[in-house]
């Protein structure tokens, strides 16, 4: 008898990106989509803090990208969005992507765990070189 053969089931790989970017801070977004969304990755843009809490709280994410707003969208601070992430998934990959990186920011970041604090528009392939390896290592998969 013939010994079975194992297909590889493959997960989507999940990034979600909050809150959604200013006109600015587009070409971010599509950057990382247009870099990961090949690779078979689904990139999801929340449009307020409240809607990336949602995302989080359903699960499934491999990796999550805040983007820091001088103000937030909806008020929300990206230190407490990070927070309430923090809450709801200890060890889910986090960036932070900041125009002005600030010592106190960099210490709070790091509090939070976030895997890199990067400076736009300088650190993009900073970002996508950490994506990269989130989004190639099976055990990174939920």
């Amino acid at each position: 008898m013939r010994p079975l053969r194992r297909s590889r089931v493959v997960r989507a790989r999940r990034l979600l990106l909050a809150p959604a970017e200013t006109t600015a801070e587009a070409t971010w977004g599509h950057e990382i989509e247009t870099f990961l969304t090949p690779t078979g990755v689904v990139v999801y843009r929340a449009r307020s803090c409240d809607d990336a809490v949602r995302r989080i709280e359903e699960g499934g994410l491999s990796a999550a990208v805040l983007m820091q707003h001088q103000p937030a969208p909806d008020g929300v601070d990206v230190f407490s969005l990070l927070r309430i992430i923090r809450s709801i998934d200890a060890v889910l990959p986090c960036w932070l992507v900041t125009r002005v990186m600030t010592r106190r920011s960099l210490e709070r970041a790091l509090d939070l765990r976030v895997q890199s604090m990067i400076q736009y528009p300088a650190g993009v392939e900073d970002l996508l070189a950490g994506l990269r390896k989130v989004f190639s290592d099976p055990s990174s998969e939920n």
